[in-house]
């Protein structure tokens, strides 16, 4: 799978900015800035190092979310 942004993920697992910011515990603004804003380099700003780990816990509960609800929309089926 190819590796996709931050925005895609959040678009792919059906989560707002709102939702995200919540639940990783930063402000919507901080998840703004790293989805819309550019360093002065012109390159995509990142989450510092000591969120990039809680993110990819959070991405890995909603992964697991969208799993469990695939799994019971099939078996409802």
């Amino acid at each position: 799978m190819t590796q996709l942004s931050l925005y895609e993920q959040l678009k792919f697992f059906n989560k707002t900015q709102e939702q995200f910011a919540r639940d990783l515990g930063v402000s919507l603004a901080t998840v703004n800035r790293w989805l819309n804003k550019r360093t002065s380099k012109g390159e995509p700003r990142k989450p510092l190092p000591l969120h990039q780990k809680r993110i990819e816990e959070i991405l890995n509960v909603y992964r697991e979310e969208k799993q469990n609800q695939e799994k019971a929309n099939t078996s409802a089926a």
